[in-house]
């Protein structure tokens, strides 16, 4: 990043740094969340997130009551959109893949979880997520 950037090493390190701040959880996505483990699904995470920054989820936020379990790539040393993540996930959380519904923000991984035979959303903001589980008779 230095190099493209021209910033100094310490410079770099700041902006890392300053990242877990502004990680903060978006109130509609959250209650959606919430709405969805109520309803009985069990709900897990698998996320591209560095190490430093998935640890700071962990002691911020009840990730825990949110999710029954879940995966961070940087722990796995493998990362979406590749295939052996998916099948990592599958095999780590007990996952159906016809029963899984995978949602992210990025299509490339929403493809690759097709791929995988997970059925799966694109995610743009909480609202649309939710008419879009309402449609599938997700929710």
């Amino acid at each position: 990043m230095g190099m493209r950037t021209e910033f100094t090493p310490s410079e770099v390190q700041a902006v890392i740094d300053a990242v877990p701040d502004e990680l903060q959880p978006l109130p509609g996505t959250v209650a959606l969340i919430e709405r969805l483990g109520a309803a009985g699904h069990v709900l897990h995470y698998l996320s591209n997130m560095p190490q430093p920054f998935a640890a700071h989820l962990e002691s911020a936020y009840p990730m825990h009551r949110w999710f029954r379990d879940g995966v961070f790539s940087s722990r796995v040393g493998v990362i979406k959109p590749d295939p052996a993540i998916f099948a990592l996930a599958q095999q780590r959380l007990g996952l159906a893949p016809a029963a899984t519904l995978f949602i992210d923000d990025s299509q490339r991984n929403v493809a690759a979880a097709r791929a995988a035979g997970w059925q799966a959303l694109h995610f743009t903001e909480a609202s649309a997520l939710e008419a879009d589980l309402r449609a599938g008779g997700w929710l």
